[in-house]
């Protein structure tokens, strides 16, 4: 357990840092670039990371999974990655042209290009990085990530501030990535000789293919409204949309980085304890849902300001995206609890249930997003999208029960003083008058608002579990022996 908090708290220290460069780095860039500019990028992105979910074909994931690897194993996932990186990178080269076929904008094609180059940046880095995961050494994978972000935000910026427009986003994507991949090699100076075992490649695959399918099916989910906003609204409106999606998904992302990256090796080590793996399941998900729904409460109470003021540089450039971006919040709060899950499922190996469970999310919106958007327009589709995302507890909930005996009423044991804390918080802070309801101090104070009526409500309503969970791990830290629960709510 001790070695699970050491390694959160590594990716907490470098998300912190990260997320003073995205956000200062997202402020200056919404402030001096167009709509227009991040739809057009944001198509491309769409494209090149269709195309990234073949890099590897889960092999990353079935490398992590298994008990053990030795030298053959790795010299075939090696072998495999740079395979692909290097097919990808000439298929969407030939294929780059046709683009305008989809989207009537001839910038597209010259972006999805240059950005192709993305998939032989990254290969060096895929073997070193996957060794570090499964060795749980995320202080050192840290690094080239923290520095892979600043590289990428200090390119991006000083490109924007040159006015090269949309190829600052580029640029700064292609920078960051390279520096990040340099790093990892340099981190981990890991030399294998280049071998390909038919069985190993069929092994790691049948793994890996299931997520494949199940990595299509999330990107579907997450990007097949972009898509269609974009081919039928055009870039501007997912221009808009795309700073609510990104604003609303950025604690789940946050969480991923830090929380999620270290449950997935540590949760296949207990993958034979299910009584363990439940218990730490549990803790997790309260844990996360916590710090999401607050944050997403918060973004929620402040959204008009945050645009206006922190986005819009006191200009109403990006308000078009105020309802989305609210709606898109609870979708974020919603991700982030359903996200856990997924370790779960691929330490128990059960990679399937992800694929069927992401085609139940995608299919509703493949069938209603176009007369969505006819109709209710950005805030009709945010609205499916947390519908969409919330089907997925059909097939999750039975299998947490069958599994780890963790039934769907426990979880709302721990869910519903959330949310009555949040609703609470966004009430207080909707009574708040202030002369300027879109300045800085009007966006500080309501924010410091909502966090502490969330907390007090949420820690009077669950006599104070957040508190006693903090004790017991710091307490757990300092002497690194097991410590009985006392928290009745997951005995």
């Amino acid at each position: 357990m001790s070695s699970v908090i050491a390694n959160i708290g590594y990716n907490s220290i470098s998300k912190a840092l990260t997320m003073v460069v995205q956000v200062l780095t997202s402020m200056i860039l919404a402030r001096n670039l167009s709509p227009d500019d991040f739809g057009l990028v944001g198509i491309a992105t769409i494209l090149i990371g269709f195309m990234a979910q073949f890099t590897n074909i889960g092999i990353n994931s079935a490398l992590i999974q298994r008990q053990t690897v030795d030298e053959e194993v790795l010299q075939t996932a090696q072998v495999l990655n740079l395979i692909l990186a290097g097919s990808l990178f000439l298929f969407t080269e030939a294929s780059a042209p046709f683009v305008t076929a989809i989207f009537d904008n001839p910038a597209v094609p010259k972006v999805v290009s240059v950005l192709a180059f993305s998939f032989l940046i990254s290969a060096p880095g895929f073997l070193p990085s996957v060794l570090l995961t499964r060795e749980m050494r995320f202080a050192r994978l840290r690094v080239p990530a923290v520095t892979g972000v600043l590289v990428r935000g200090i390119v991006a910026v000083s490109c924007a501030l040159a006015g090269l427009k949309y190829w600052s986003l580029v640029a700064g994507i292609l920078v960051g990535g390279f520096s990040t991949a340099v790093l990892v090699r340099i981190m981990y100076p890991f030399k294998t000789k280049w071998r390909l075992d038919r069985d190993i490649s069929f092994e790691l695959m049948s793994y890996g293919v299931p997520l494949l399918g199940s990595g299509l099916l999330i990107f579907l989910l997450f990007n097949v409204d972009n898509f269609l906003i974009g081919s039928l609204m055009g870039t501007e409106q997912l221009g808009y949309y795309t700073i609510a999606f990104t604003w609303s998904s950025f604690i789940c992302g946050t969480l991923y980085e830090t929380v999620h990256s270290v449950l997935f090796p540590q949760f296949s080590r207990m993958q034979l304890n299910r009584a363990d793996l439940a218990e730490m399941y549990c803790r997790s998900f309260r844990a996360i849902v916590f710090l999401a729904v607050m944050a997403n409460a918060t973004l929620f109470s402040v959204a008009d300001g945050f645009l206006f003021t922190v986005l819009g540089k006191g200009t109403p450039r990006w308000l078009p995206s105020l309802y989305p971006l609210q709606i898109l919040c609870v979708y974020g709060a919603i991700r982030a609890a359903v996200e856990p899950i997924g370790n779960i499922i691929m330490a128990l190996g059960r990679t399937k249930l992800l694929l069927w469970a992401n085609l139940l999310a995608v299919l509703p919106q493949v069938c209603f997003l176009p007369p969505v958007i006819a109709k209710w327009g950005l805030p009709g589709v945010a609205s499916l999208v947390c519908a969409s995302y919330s089907i997925q507890w059909v097939l999750y909930g039975p299998f947490l029960r069958r599994e780890l005996g963790v039934s769907t009423w426990r979880l709302l044991k721990v869910v519903l003083p959330i949310l009555t804390a949040a609703a609470t918080g966004v009430f207080v802070s909707s009574t708040i008058c202030m002369a300027d309801p879109l300045s800085w101090g009007s966006i500080i104070l309501r924010s410091m608002t909502v966090c502490f009526s969330f907390v007090i409500v949420h820690e009077l309503l669950t006599r104070g579990s957040i508190v006693a969970e903090v004790s017991r791990i710091v307490k757990r830290s300092k002497q690194d022996i097991p410590v009985p629960s006392t928290d009745k709510e997951f005995v």
